[in-house]
């Protein structure tokens, strides 16, 4: 397995599983910025189909004012509907958001609100969004705990990405504590998927195993 320092790496070690001049489908869950932090962006600039899915409206603001697409969603694991949506203050938004802030440290010493939020699987927003689809190069989840939600919210055998990026953060890093860790691992193993590369300790790069 390869491990690379920098978290933002993930995104060169996906590139490197298609052509050069190759365009794909790249959906981005948790899209967070448009730019800023954003992993999706790079492969916005080779002419990939991005599929942004954000449930923050400042940063889908962003998305809107650079007229670039996005969907205004949290993903979840079943079809929820409106429900309340926790904004961490931390990086404008970017670490901690999501349905309830889970870290004690956190919630602690961090400015902590709620808003209101449409949340559905991601089968039912490409479904309703983008019918034509019925495949996904590069999925990216990166939503603070809920990656398994959804993961757990899409047809992996209708879409079967080629290459995941999944943020999964250690157990033991005290700010960043994820109950879900090895919840995830067996999930991988279920939906046939293994992990090939780990950048910044946090982002798994995902390929289906070999049979």
């Amino acid at each position: 397995m390869r491990v690379v320092e920098d978290e933002q790496y993930a995104k060169i070690i996906a590139a490197e599983y298609f052509p050069n001049k190759y365009q794909g489908i790249y959906v981005d869950v948790g899209a967070g910025y448009p730019i800023f932090h954003s992993n999706s962006h790079m492969f916005r600039e080779k002419g990939w189909q991005i599929i942004a899915i954000e449930p923050q409206p400042n940063m889908c603001e962003e998305f809107r004012r650079l007229g670039y697409p996005v969907l205004e969603y949290a993903c979840s694991a079943t079809d929820i509907g409106e429900t309340d949506f926790e904004v961490c203050e931390y990086c404008a938004g970017l670490g901690a958001s999501s349905f309830k802030v889970l870290d004690k440290l956190t919630r602690e010493t961090m400015r902590i609100t709620s808003i209101r939020v449409q949340a559905y699987t991601l089968n039912t927003i490409l479904q309703k969004h983008h019918p034509d689809i019925t495949h996904i190069d590069i999925l990216d989840v990166d939503v603070e705990y809920y990656e398994l939600d959804v993961l757990k919210g899409l047809d992996i055998n209708k879409y079967s990405p080629d290459v995941m990026i999944i943020e999964n953060l250690p157990t033991d890093t005290g700010l960043y504590a994820n109950p879900n860790r090895d919840l995830l691992y067996e999930y991988y193993d279920f939906i046939g998927y293994e992990i090939v590369a780990v950048a910044g300790g946090i982002n798994e790069i995902l390929r289906k195993k070999k049979t």
